[in-house]
């Protein structure tokens, strides 16, 4: 558990940092996606294998403790999306947009190898931001 609730502290502070330094909608969303990638494939890439896979095996209080500081990284992602609905820019239902990229961004840690001479993570960030329809600097 103990393991479970720093990684989650460290990445929701890390999050909350970098959506905070965004000023627009659209460069929250890049600042969650280039976050998320560092904490599945950077430093916490280990731990935050444990905190996917392992929560449910925590006793029920520990999952409680647990999905308590889960709802407060996922609503930093929440508010991102549905901003950009409501600014038209985002047409499907936050919820699902954020489901998705929950299983493409955790993905990564599978298939992404930078040092092959692959893309580093920012531009690894470009593709999935252009892949929900953001083209850089729109």
């Amino acid at each position: 558990k103990a393991v479970m609730v720093e990684t989650i502290r460290l990445n929701t502070a890390l999050m909350q940092a970098a959506v905070d330094a965004a000023p627009t909608s659209q460069e929250k969303l890049r600042a969650l996606v280039r976050a998320e990638l560092e904490s599945v494939n950077g430093q916490t890439g280990e731990a935050m294998a444990v905190l996917v896979f392992e929560w449910r095996s925590l006793a029920e209080e520990s999952q409680a403790d647990v999905l308590e500081l889960r709802d407060i990284y996922e609503k930093l992602w929440l508010d991102t999306l549905e901003s950009l609905r409501q600014e038209g820019r985002l047409l499907a239902d936050p919820f699902v947009v954020r489901r998705m990229l929950t299983g493409a961004l955790r993905w990564t840690a599978t298939w992404y190898r930078p040092e092959r001479g692959g893309l580093t993570l920012d531009g690894l960030t470009d593709q999935i931001m252009a892949m929900m329809g953001f083209a850089p600097g729109t």
